[in-house]
C-alpha cells in the first residue's frame, strides 16, 4: 500500500483554510435554482402511468380515451404487451398535457389489462424465496471448525440492515424539448452533467453532440442520479411528439421512494470466537439480502479483518423491488453493521469496551492498521483536554456542544459509564432511553417539565437559550454536568 504523508503546515494551501464555496450565497439566499424550479415557455406536463403489481405480463394497453381528452399534447407507450413487469412502479405510458390536473385524469382513462405472476418482496424469510434464492460460493480461510472448538469464548447473534432509500429531498427528473429538428436541450437533476449526453444519444438515435445538458444546482444524488433513466429518455420522446415544446416530468414523492433507487438490505447470522484476553481466533456468518431483481452482491464480512479462521456463506435474493442503485461505499455500510454488531455481543461475553476489543485486534486490518491506530491517540488527547469526543452520537447532543457532559474520570479517559455500545436493531428504543437518561434527558423523548412562572429554571427540551446561545429574559442557567 502507498504511503502518502501530508505536506508539512507551512506548505499547505488549501488544508486549514476557509475556503468559500462557489454556491454558497445562492443557496443560502434562495437564489439558486434547481431543477424542479425550471420552468420553461409554453411547458407542458409529464405524467407516468405506473404498474401496479409487483410481477406482471402487459397482455393489452388503450390509450385512445387520453389521446382524446382536450390538453393532452402527447401519449407514449412505454412498455407494450407481452413485455413482463418485474416490480410494482415500473413505467407503462407517457402523457404530456398542459397542465398537471390533466396529466393525471390522462392516466387514469388509459386501460391496461395485465397477467399477473407469483412474486417475491419478502427478503427477511430465506426459505420463502424458494428459487429467488441464488446461494453463492462458500468462501474460507484457515480452520475455522477447528478454531471454534478450542475457543474460550463463542458468540452467535443475527444482525442486519432492510433495504433503505435515498430520500433526495429533489426528486428525479428532468426537463426536454427539442431546438429545431435535432438539437435537444435537457435541464437535469444529475450528478452526471458530463455523462448524460452519452446515454440519451442511443436510446433517441442522435449524437451525443446535438444534446445539451444544463443544471445548475442538484437537490441532492448520493449516488442515485447518475443516468437518465426510463423517465428522461420519455420526457425527450413525449417533447418530439408534441412539436418540440419542453416536456418536465419530476417524480412524485412515492414514485422517488419505489423506483429511484435503494440501499441492498442485508442479514446476517454471526458465529465469532475469542480467547479469554480478547484475541479473535475464528467467525462463520450466513448472510442473505436484496438489491432487487439483482439479489445484490457479497458484503466484505467480517468487515475491515481478516481473521485467520473464516468461512463466509452469501444467498442474494431476487425480489421484485425497484433496483439497487451506488450509495456511499456499496455493501459496506451493511457488512459494518453486521461485524461491529457481532463484536458488541462478543465483548458483552468477554466483559470489555466493545472499542477495547477492536484496538485489541486492530493488527487483523493488515495493511491499514498504522492508519487506524492513529484513532485511539486522537481519543486520548480529547480525553486529557477533558473531552470524551462525539462517540455515540454526544457530538449531536445540544449539552455535548455546550460542554455540559460530566468530565472523565480519572486517568484521562471516559468513566465506563459514559462508555456504552451503539444501539443495534432490535434495541434502539431501550438503549435510546437509556441514553437520554444517561444525558439528563426525559426517557422516551419525552421533554423536561416547564417551570413554573418566576421559577426559572431550562427551557423545555435540555436546552436555556438553545438557539445560537442566546438565553432567555430571566431563565438561569443549568449548572455544568
Amino acid at each position: 500500500m502507498v504511503e502518502y504523508k501530508w505536506p508539512d503546515a507551512d506548505k499547505r494551501s488549501l488544508i486549514g483554510q476557509r475556503i468559500s464555496r462557489l454556491d454558497g450565497p445562492d443557496k443560502v439566499s434562495g437564489r439558486a435554482k434547481y431543477t424542479y424550479d425550471v420552468n420553461r415557455p409554453g411547458m407542458l406536463q409529464g405524467k407516468i402511468l405506473r404498474s401496479p403489481y409487483a410481477h406482471a405480463r402487459i397482455v393489452s394497453i388503450d390509450t385512445s380515451a387520453a389521446e382524446a381528452m382536450p390538453g393532452v399534447k402527447a401519449v407514449l407507450v412505454i412498455q407494450g404487451p407481452g413485455t413482463e413487469i418485474q416490480w410494482a412502479g415500473d413505467e407503462i405510458v407517457g402523457v404530456a398535457a398542459v397542465d398537471e390536473p390533466t396529466a393525471e385524469d390522462a392516466l387514469r382513462v388509459i386501460k391496461v389489462e395485465y397477467e399477473r405472476l407469483p412474486h417475491v418482496v419478502d427478503d427477511y424469510d430465506l426459505k420463502a424465496a424458494g428459487t429467488n434464492a441464488k446461494p453463492m460460493a462458500d468462501q474460507v480461510e484457515g480452520d475455522p471448525d477447528r478454531a471454534f472448538r478450542e475457543a474460550s469464548v463463542v458468540s452467535e447473534g443475527e444482525y442486519g440492515s432492510t433495504v433503505i432509500t435515498h430520500c433526495c429531498l429533489e426528486s428525479h427528473g428532468s426537463i426536454a424539448e427539442w431546438e429545431g429538428d435535432k438539437g435537444l436541450l435537457v435541464h437535469m437533476s444529475t450528478q452526471n452533467v458530463s455523462g448524460i449526453a452519452g446515454q440519451m444519444a442511443g436510446p433517441l438515435g442522435i449524437p451525443a453532440s446535438d444534446i445539451r445538458v444544463k443544471q445548475d444546482h442538484i437537490g441532492g444524488g448520493f449516488g442515485s442520479k447518475f443516468g437518465p433513466d426510463r423517465w428522461g429518455i420519455t420526457a425527450a420522446q413525449l417533447s418530439k411528439k408534441a412539436g418540440g415544446k419542453p416536456v418536465k416530468i419530476m417524480l412524485e414523492r412515492d414514485a422517488e421512494q419505489a423506483v429511484a433507487g435503494s440501499r441492498p438490505s442485508m442479514y446476517g447470522k454471526v458465529k465469532i470466537a475469542a480467547k479469554q484476553d480478547g484475541t479473535i481466533t475464528a467467525w462463520h456468518s450466513e448472510t442473505w439480502g436484496t438489491g432487487g431483481m439483482g439479489g445484490g452482491g457479497r458484503p466484505p464480512v467480517p468487515y475491515i479483518l481478516e481473521i485467520p479462521n473464516r468461512r463466509s456463506l452469501h444467498t442474494p435474493i431476487a425480489t421484485n423491488i425497484g433496483s439497487a442503485r451506488a450509495w456511499r461505499a456499496p455493501n459496506h455500510p451493511q457488512a459494518c453493521v453486521i461485524t461491529m454488531g457481532a463484536f458488541e455481543d462478543l465483548a458483552a461475553k468477554l466483559g470489555m469496551d466493545p472499542y477495547d476489543l477492536l484496538t485489541q485486534n486492530i493488527a487483523l486490518t493488515g495493511v491499514r492498521a498504522d492508519t487506524y491506530k492513529e484513532a485511539p491517540a486522537g481519543r486520548l488527547r480529547r480525553a486529557q483536554d477533558g473531552h470524551p469526543g462525539p462517540r455515540n452520537g454526544h457530538a449531536h447532543c445540544p449539552r455535548h456542544r455546550r460542554g455540559r457532559h460530566p468530565r472523565p474520570a480519572a486517568g484521562g479517559r471516559p468513566s465506563q459509564d459514559r462508555r456504552q455500545p451503539i444501539p443495534r436493531l432490535g434495541r434502539v428504543g431501550r438503549e435510546h432511553d437509556h441514553r437520554r437518561r444517561q444525558l439528563g434527558h426525559a426517557p422516551g423523548g419525552a421533554r423536561r417539565r416547564r417551570p413554573a412562572p418566576g421559577q426559572g429554571g431550562p427551557r423545555p427540551g435540555g436546552g436555556a437559550g438553545r438557539a445560537r446561545g442566546r438565553r432567555r429574559e430571566g431563565a438561569r442557567q443549568e449548572p455544568p454536568g
